[in-house]
């Protein structure tokens, strides 16, 4: 890191309760690691950084790291734990169970069985639902959260009482129980604080702390109140999750408040030149007075260019974006640029213009290894491969038992696998004879697979899982109800297999499947234009920066007038360094004359 600010120093050298305010481009992740270092350089002190996300988790590892090796010090591995509150909160609550497992059903299998309840009740799409089944998850007043439910969505009351009845009848836990269960248990006094290596941990700092809900705040409260320094790193300003429950400005001052925490501002920005800042920051600033001012200074200086333009329809907008991006291709660099939108279908549209104009792109969102179709293939695998209950489970639900059935049949299967695997299914009772014919079929396939696993012929097993699959019309027969859903299944579950037998490398069908998981996709190759959602790109930066979709009209696909779409609005801006394109239909929207941009009119 270069020599840090005065007011990055400042929070670099805090040994007391500290709220970091970092706006956009300030150098929050660099003072982190430093304050790290910093922390570990006193051999009885321990540290726990707890990030957003996986990927947050392992960049931080990877940075701390080699700052110990450009100092020439030896990195304490045994005294600094990473990862995310999910990850921390599993760990540490299987640590005060014992040998007790903890029976998780990890994501892909929530999803399947949210889906799956929707299907069976008939219920709103589930993008209209999760939002308040997150919000209930993390709020720490289940009655008050429940009314506003009731009043507001009753659907989603519906929906969230079938999931919690699903996983009591399963015998599960979800994340969200682990971490309210942890959370409530360390702010309780019954379970002891995050440990380090089992000793107690000395410093707790959490990142992107704006976009914290009600319990993943409690964590932070626990540990303070145990005596831990905590430090809070965030940006009101970036809280983009409110729809789901995230506290932003009013978390970070409760806290701030109780703890007597000293407050540091960020107000550098070493991102964007000062036309991009001045824009985002005129805009964010009329969402007084319910956040912290940092007063943002581009260190960069002037040489920024950003302007808004009308183009009626996406379709439009796409096309001139893709024409200027040809404009600015040098062909003596590699461009750095990047596509937001605030819906994820307009994608598509770019997609198709930036294939005409022969422009590289990636867009991160919709990998085929994340659809439910993959998903219920990769269940049945799992499944065959290493008797995996979750497994077992998606697979079921991707068949469309009824829940009721499921609830046993899954738990029923898996104490009884040499019988299933006969075609014997006489501990199954009270099933239709539709659904027996099937389960009959199902156990001795699964039998007869395992079998040829044993053989090694694992490209069999690969072809004939995936249509045997197809044949037992998964997804309550799509190809019966819509062709083009069953061309859809077809496509992605023989996609899916064909990648499987090209992993020639890997002896093990269960090694191949889980390299399959574990890679999520291709990765973008440089100069390829990124292409995803505002809330998508945060953390992130370019060059140059389209935005499109931006219109103010009457539509459900308008921008609102809202600070909380504001706040979207202002990350997606500010990942802009240079050269910033906002593009709208119609008049010139309310949020473009708040920011000051003047619309272009040339073509």
């Amino acid at each position: 890191m270069s020599k840090a600010t005065p007011s990055q120093q400042s929070a670099i050298d805090c040994d007391e309760h500290l709220i970091l305010f970092a706006g956009p481009g300030s150098g929050k992740t660099s003072t982190s690691i430093s304050k790290a270092v910093r922390i570990l350089q006193d051999p009885d002190r321990r540290l726990i950084l707890c990030t957003f996300t996986k990927e947050a988790a392992g960049e931080l590892n990877l940075r701390l790291q080699r700052r110990f090796s450009d100092n020439g010090a030896t990195f304490p591995a045994q005294r600094v734990l990473i990862g995310t509150l999910d990850s921390l909160a599993l760990q540490h609550l299987q640590s005060t169970r014992g040998k007790k497992r903890i029976n998780l059903l990890p994501p892909p299998g929530q999803s399947a069985l949210l889906r799956q309840i929707v299907f069976e009740k008939g219920l709103p799409d589930l993008k209209e639902l999760s939002p308040w089944l997150e919000k209930y998850q993390g709020s720490l007043d289940r009655d008050a959260i429940t009314a506003q439910i009731r009043q507001d969505c009753p659907e989603a009351l519906i929906l969230i009482n079938l999931y919690l009845e699903s996983l009591r009848a399963g015998q599960y836990v979800d994340l969200s129980t682990v971490k309210r269960t942890c959370a409530l248990g360390m702010a309780e006094g019954k379970i002891p604080p995050f440990m380090v290596s089992n000793l107690p941990c000395t410093d707790f700092l959490i990142d992107e702390v704006q976009d914290s809900d009600e319990l993943q705040l409690l964590f932070a409260d626990a540990m303070a109140s145990a005596g831990t320094i905590t430090t809070l790193v965030g940006d009101d300003d970036q809280t983009i999750y409110v729809w789901r429950g995230a506290c932003g400005y009013k978390g970070m001052t409760n806290f701030a408040t109780k703890h007597n925490s000293r407050i540091v501002r960020l107000g550098e920005n070493f991102r964007s030149h000062a036309e991009v800042v001045s824009a985002a920051t005129k805009l964010i600033a009329y969402n007084n007075p319910d956040r912290v001012d940092k007063e943002q200074v581009s260190m960069k200086g002037p040489g920024g260019s950003v302007a808004c333009l009308a183009r009626e329809g996406i379709s439009k907008q796409a096309e001139w974006v893709a024409g200027d991006i040809l404009g600015q291709i040098d062909d003596s660099t590699l461009i750095d640029c990047a596509i937001l939108v605030r819906v994820n279908i307009f994608l598509d549209a770019v997609e198709e213009e930036l294939t005409k104009a022969g422009i590289p792109y990636f867009r991160s969102s919709g990998s085929i290894w994340d659809t439910r179709e993959a998903t219920i293939y990769f269940g049945l695998l799992r499944y065959i491969t290493s008797y995996a209950q979750d497994g077992l489970l998606v697979l079921l639900q991707g068949l469309r038992f009824s829940l009721e059935a499921i609830n046993y049949l899954v738990t029923a299967i898996i104490e009884h696998p040499t019988e299933f695997a006969r075609g014997d299914i006489s501990f199954a009772e009270d099933i239709d004879h539709e659904a027996r014919d099937l389960l009959i079929k199902l156990g001795k396939a699964c039998g007869r697979w395992r079998k040829d696993l044993a053989q090694g012929w694992i490209t069999n097993v690969i072809d004939d899982t995936a249509e045997g699959l197809l044949s037992w019309g998964a997804i309550g027969n799509p190809a019966a109800k819509s062709p083009k859903a069953g061309e859809r299944m077809r496509n992605i579950v023989m996609a899916s297999a064909k990648v499987l037998n090209e992993m020639k490398d890997d002896m093990k069908l269960s090694v191949r499947l889980q390299k399959l998981l574990d890679q999520k996709g291709k990765q973008p190759k440089p100069g390829d234009v990124r292409l995803m959602t505002m809330h998508a790109s945060k953390g992130l930066e370019f060059d140059m920066v389209y935005l499109i979709g931006c219109s103010d009209d009457e539509t459900t696909e308008s921008v609102s007038m809202s600070a909380d779409a504001r706040r979207v609005m202002y990350v997606a801006m500010t990942r802009a360094a240079r050269y910033l394109r906002v593009l709208y239909d119609g008049k010139t929207p309310r949020f473009m004359k708040e920011a000051g941009l003047t619309p272009l009119t040339a073509t």
